[in-house]
């Protein structure tokens, strides 16, 4: 099985961020973990356009994958 994390960019103020890399990290203990951090730092159309994109750019390359955000 094999997971995707993503996480937002840290810029954008507070973010749980602390909370689910430990909880990454453990699961590369027992499956396959990738994580995309965003590097958009700000909540316009655009940038919500951009990380769409990146996400299903990287699931036609991955397409049997469980994304968690």
């Amino acid at each position: 099985m094999k997971i995707l994390y993503i996480f937002r960019s840290i810029d954008l103020g507070y973010s749980i961020d602390s909370v689910y890399r430990p909880i990454e990290e453990a699961m590369r203990d027992v499956c396959d973990v990738d994580s995309i951090t965003f590097t958009n730092k700000n909540y316009s159309l655009r940038s919500i356009v951009t990380n769409i994109l990146i996400i299903k750019k990287y699931l036609k390359k991955n397409p049997n994958i469980i994304v968690h955000i």
